[in-house]
């Protein structure tokens, strides 16, 4: 992943061993899109903490070590409730394509289109003023 696509709060996954294990999922705390490891062709890391992490230790990860978390129909039933008029519908132009259309009560903010990854609903929800933790 690259620095412009992630904001903090998102929840993505690791996907090489590094301070965390790979397959982990983690939430962003920080971005550094300028840190740089040269020799290797890395540019931009996040300072990240495991999900339901007790411990709540944090590391940081080369945005390059990044992944997004497709999302399910699952991961969108548990997630948004009636109580922020939040309607979705899935497969309308291809067979995997999950349309959202997120509306909130007396507000003029909304956000309709495909999203594909977990953070882009995070993005979609915040634009429309609702903070809400994901449950994967």
């Amino acid at each position: 992943m690259k620095t412009n696509e992630l904001m903090i709060g998102d929840i993505v996954r690791v996907s090489k061993d590094v301070c965390f294990k790979k397959g982990t999922i983690v939430k962003i705390h920080g971005i550094d899109a300028d840190n740089a490891f040269i020799e290797k062709g890395l540019k931009g890391s996040a300072t990240c903490m495991q999900v339901n992490d007790q411990d709540r230790f944090t590391g940081g990860v080369w945005c390059d070590f990044l992944e997004p978390i497709p999302l399910t129909p699952e991961i969108l039933e548990k997630n948004l409730a009636t109580e922020h008029q939040i309607s979705w519908c899935i497969g309308w132009d291809r067979k995997d394509d999950i349309h959202v259309e997120i509306k909130r009560e007396n507000l003029h903010a909304a956000f309709y289109g495909v999203i594909d990854f977990v953070h882009e609903l995070q993005h979609a929800l915040r634009l429309c003023g609702i903070e809400k933790e994901i449950e994967l």
